[in-house]
């Protein structure tokens, strides 16, 4: 019988979370009205903390603003979901 460790599961779901949550966030920077509502700060405090390492590597200032670390990061998270058994 193959059946996935509940903690692969749990790790699983975890990912799904964060790229939905880096989806709003994106979605969320690019309307200010968005960005002002109250459910968004959560967001963005969850978010903002795995998107700096990857604004440390290649800064926005580097490609003319254009902040490219939430891709990075879907790419991240995307790699590991695909290594996951």
């Amino acid at each position: 019988m193959n059946t996935i460790h509940p903690l692969l599961q749990l790790v699983g779901l975890f990912l799904r979370a964060m790229w939905v949550l880096t989806i709003v966030y994106v979605l969320g920077s690019w309307v200010p009205s968005l960005r002002r509502a109250s459910w968004f700060r959560p967001v963005r405090q969850v978010v903002e903390p795995l998107l700096e390492p990857f604004r440390r590597i290649v800064p926005p200032e580097n490609l003319g603003g254009l902040d490219l670390s939430p891709l990075f990061l879907m790419l991240l998270i995307g790699f590991i979901q695909a290594h996951l058994p």
